[in-house]
């Protein structure tokens, strides 16, 4: 590693997340269209590595104590220890966020974007004490329309049979999102200062505003050059092939990009049964 290209251990390392089809891949464009942000995703550096790779230490600490007490003649193997354990832990972290960049040397923040990083907060802030957070939050009813159309594109028969329409997604979809929401919020005390949300409706409304505060709150240039920047770099028609929002391509990851979309797809009675579960209002959302 040259001195000039440290690496993401010399620098602020920020793990992005939020429920499913709330627009995080939107801000990972918007994070990495910023010339000290290299954001890349989905790694999944809790879920898929860091979190087996602790299972498949444990697993062999326990075959090692046990094969200790099978042998007690001989001399004791020494399994791995609770330091070495989060070096190997956050070195496999570390790689992976590394390569995913050919050119790092003028980042000052390396972000990984996967949606279950909000689920982890706990190990991923173990591991690395000074990382940031970043927590996209979006209306749940849209969440649920964009889920329901992701599901037809990618998994068609699966989505059917598991819910049947839109409407049954919903219910089950916002009832979760408002107890995923509140226990991603008591996660995040542990982070203090370093945890911070978005609202996907906030960067629709008025996206300089979002993305500066965004900015500023990570440490990096937040001046309206670079902003503008960056909301041309990240805008809706550059990633979906020129289509405006609003113009639905449903075999597109970048299916339509608008907010509101649920008034479009969701029954009366559904709506209704939504409005009355505790915590949609409480969270903005009315």
């Amino acid at each position: 590693m040259s001195a000039t290209n440290p690496g993401p251990a010399a620098r602020q390392l920020c793990f992005v997340g939020g429920q499913g089809k709330s627009g995080t891949t939107w801000l990972q464009l918007i994070l990495d269209a910023h010339p000290s942000i290299a954001c890349a995703g989905e790694g999944h550096p809790a879920d898929r590595l860091g979190l087996p790779l602790a299972q498949a230490i444990t697993a062999h600490r326990e075959f090692i104590a046990g094969n200790n007490r099978a042998f007690p003649e001989l001399e004791p193997y020494a399994a791995l220890s609770s330091a070495h354990e989060q070096a190997l832990l956050r070195d496999a972290i570390v790689a992976l966020l590394e390569q995913q960049h050919a050119d790092l040397s003028q980042a000052t923040i390396i972000a990984d974007r996967t949606p279950d990083n909000i689920a982890h907060i706990h190990f991923l802030n173990a591991l690395f004490p000074t990382a940031t957070f970043i927590h996209v939050v979006r209306d749940p009813r849209d969440v649920a329309v964009s889920l329901w159309f992701h599901g037809l594109r990618t998994n068609p028969q699966w989505i059917r049979q598991r819910y049947g329409s839109v409407d049954a997604l919903a219910l089950e979809v916002v009832s979760g999102w408002i107890a995923a929401i509140s226990s991603v919020r008591d996660a995040a005390r542990v982070c203090d200062e370093r945890y911070h949300e978005v609202r996907y409706e906030a960067l629709h409304q008025d996206f300089d505003t979002t993305a500066t505060a965004l900015f500023e709150w990570l440490g990096v240039a937040a001046d309206p050059t670079t902003v503008t920047a960056v909301r041309e770099a990240s805008r809706f028609e550059r990633h979906s092939h020129g289509r405006e929002r609003g113009e639905e391509n449903r075999e597109s990851h970048f299916r339509k990009g608008i907010t509101g979309d649920w008034r479009n797809h969701l029954q009366p009675d559904t709506l209704d049964q939504l409005a009355a579960m505790t915590g949609l209002r409480d969270l903005g959302y009315d």
